[in-house]
């Protein structure tokens, strides 16, 4: 096998790493982006039916157990992180600063 180590393969080497790291950012910001979005209509879709039909905190204890089942124990959907979910929504949604912004992102 002929030698190819020089400075046009460590050229090469660095444009393909930089390659593969600039799409691994883009990946992992359309992951988070992503999962801001679910989060945020997760949170909003709680809040509106705990009001549409005058549920308590039991159904956000259910809705964790039966999305954990669903889910192959997805750590995720725990009582905790939707209280989180339903928390952003409610304190986001109507600040007229903070609303545009988190709309943008999503």
């Amino acid at each position: 096998m002929k030698n190819i180590i020089g400075k046009e393969y460590s050229r090469f080497l660095n444009e393909i790493k930089s390659r593969i790291t600039s799409t691994r950012i883009q990946i992992s910001r359309s992951v988070n982006k992503g999962l801001l979005k679910l989060y945020w209509d997760i949170g909003g879709i709680i809040v509106i039916r705990q009001q549409q039909y005058g549920w308590g905190q039991s159904v956000v204890e259910r809705l964790a157990v039966d999305l954990t089942a669903e889910f192959n124990g997805a750590k995720g959907f725990s009582v905790q992180n939707l209280w989180r979910m339903k928390q952003m929504h409610e304190i986001y949604k109507d600040n007229e600063k903070l609303a545009p912004l988190v709309r943008e992102l999503l």
